[in-house]
């Protein structure tokens, strides 16, 4: 993944720039560099600019969601068809991958909302 610091991208939230893809079920255990090794199995590094595994400090775990941007509309949706039957391979139990689109689309806009929940404290 590339310097997500040194990265801009404006974009819109329309349909045309639905880009962000909310990923449920993931291991707790998984750190971001599990996630992307994951899902490198379906799209390439090259395709995801940015990727959030929020973490529990008290559990010393992610809370079970992650969050992805794809640098476009063909890389997510690539990304969503093939992960709609995947189960994940390296957790200790082989769970299904639950994924759809966030709420939240574009980089810019995934790491302003980061910015705001960290200043307020929350899962980051």
């Amino acid at each position: 993944l590339a310097d997500l610091g040194t990265m801009t991208r404006a974009s819109t939230a329309g349909e045309q720039n639905r880009t962000t893809i909310m990923i449920q079920n993931v291991p707790r255990k998984y750190t971001a560099e599990d996630l992307v090794r994951e899902l490198s199995r379906f799209v390439g590094r090259s395709d995801m600019n940015y990727v959030h595994v929020p973490w529990d400090r008290s559990w010393r775990s992610n809370v079970g969601l992650a969050f992805v941007n794809f640098r476009d509309n063909a890389a997510t949706d690539r990304a969503l068809a093939k992960m709609s039957t995947g189960r994940w391979l390296y957790a200790s139990r082989h769970l299904e991958i639950k994924a759809q689109f966030a709420h939240v689309h574009g980089l810019a806009e995934n790491l302003q909302l980061y910015r705001q929940r960290e200043s307020e404290g929350r899962h980051v």
